[in-house]
């Protein structure tokens, strides 16, 4: 996550950009410049919350790969041990 936050910050222009075009898009449905402000923030927020919520996922699931793999291995060698 520590990563993603380097990106969520205005001296990004992918970020500018994505809030001025979520902006003016709500702006353009009838939003106020302050409520399609804290409107796209959310989202935003929102994005990064559930990209990071993956990533999370992604890292569990590899730690859990790694430590299967161990085990499997474990097991691997004490059965051809015992067979000696």
């Amino acid at each position: 996550m520590a990563h993603m936050s380097v990106h969520m910050t205005p001296f990004n222009p992918n970020y500018n950009d994505s809030m001025q075009r979520l902006t003016h898009t709500l702006m353009d449905m009838g939003q106020t410049m302050q409520q399609a402000m804290t409107t796209v923030t959310g989202l935003m927020y929102k994005q990064y919350i559930s990209q990071s919520t993956i990533l999370a996922y992604l890292d569990v699931f590899g730690a859990v790969a790694i430590f299967a793999l161990c085990l499997r291995c474990a097991s691997c060698r004490s059965h051809f041990s015992s067979r000696r």
